[in-house]
């Protein structure tokens, strides 16, 4: 009989005593809590400063716009066509931001090599879209219903 094909691999046993290592599992503690808060802090913060982020960027963009186009149809700069046209143009805003993504993903069959299949694209596009839509309707709904002037819908 041959000895060397008769062997047995045996797996590493990793043997850990805990009670010399109570250092290190209170530094992991204390880490695991302070990333278990971090995380909780951003998730509840990011949706609030993206939402005033927004808001301004929106608001800033109608209200410099405004001007131009009063100009371009011959009225006048004034407060009331202000506050006339700023909630038109939010609204115009709005739909182009939902529009120009579902004009790129259907752009992309113009692509050689697509790394996503064109129909997974057009509807996952699609289907945000149709969210999109969604959500800005039942905003719409949500401040008519409350009485929320359009000036401050963004």
């Amino acid at each position: 009989m041959d000895q060397g094909t008769n062997t047995q691999k045996v797996a590493p046993t990793l043997n850990i005593d805990l009670s010399t290592n109570i250092p290190m599992i209170i530094i992991t503690a204390v880490i695991t809590f302070f990333m278990v808060a971090l995380t909780l802090y951003i998730i509840i913060k990011i949706p609030t400063t993206l939402i005033k982020a927004s808001k301004k960027v929106v608001q800033s963009t109608a209200e410099h716009a405004a001007p131009m186009i009063l100009q371009a149809q011959n009225k006048k700069d004034n407060k009331r066509n202000h506050l006339k046209l700023t909630p038109k143009l939010v609204l115009a805003m709005k739909i182009i931001l939902v529009l120009a993504p579902i004009i790129f993903v259907f752009a992309s069959q113009f692509i050689e090599k697509p790394i996503v299949d064109l129909y997974i694209s057009i509807y996952i596009g699609g289907l945000l879209a149709c969210f999109s839509i969604l959500f800005f309707i039942f905003q719409y709904l949500a401040a008519e219903l409350m009485s929320v002037k359009k000036q401050d819908i963004w």
